[in-house]
């Protein structure tokens, strides 16, 4: 299994799973500890999900997604949240935030990295910007379990196709 992209829909109450499986076989998705599943050959699968909590930065929910095709297994961190704009104001989950924000100034692959999201969120942040950083798909996950949202530039990373690959790893894990 390649590429698994999620796409949290909390105003449909719904996650859509899109899924490259080698030979078009079938797909199975289950979010843990809820009994919401689905199973499909082709196309996007759609969990109904009626009942979760959603992400915030202020209650950083996440679930955890299984991923079955091809006999392969991939276990996914989530968060039911969406990001938009409305009167010119960012919204998570159609709700209002101000984005407390600063520039990383170091990469993330360290330990010490980790250790700076505490120290961000402690001195009242809620928004980081790599800032020309790689940012690494562990950072992005302990970020989204402690409500910490990173914007990643584009141009911080080798290629469109590894940000893609952090991206979905993280802020769809995330995120989505």
């Amino acid at each position: 299994m390649s590429d698994i992209v999620l796409q949290p829909d909390p105003r449909r109450k719904r996650l859509v799973i899109v899924v490259n499986a080698p030979d078009g076989g079938t797909v199975a998705a289950e979010i843990s500890g809820t009994g919401v599943r689905a199973e499909g050959t082709g196309g996007p699968l759609q969990l109904s999900f009626p009942d979760f909590v959603p992400w915030t930065p202020s209650q950083p929910h996440l679930y955890s997604l299984s991923v079955t095709a091809a006999g392969e297994l991939a276990q996914l961190p989530f968060g039911m949240r969406e990001i938009s704009l409305h009167e010119q104001r960012v919204c998570i989950n159609q709700r209002p935030i101000v984005l407390k924000g600063t520039r990383l100034w170091t990469g993330t692959e360290s330990d010490g990295a980790i250790g700076q999201i505490a120290a961000l969120l402690a001195a009242g942040f809620n928004f980081v910007r790599s800032g020309h950083e790689s940012i690494t798909p562990k950072f992005l996950e302990v970020a989204a379990e402690r409500g910490l949202m990173v914007f990643v530039d584009l141009r911080d990373v080798s290629s469109v196709e590894r940000t893609q690959v952090i991206v979905r790893g993280a802020i769809n894990a995330t995120a989505e």
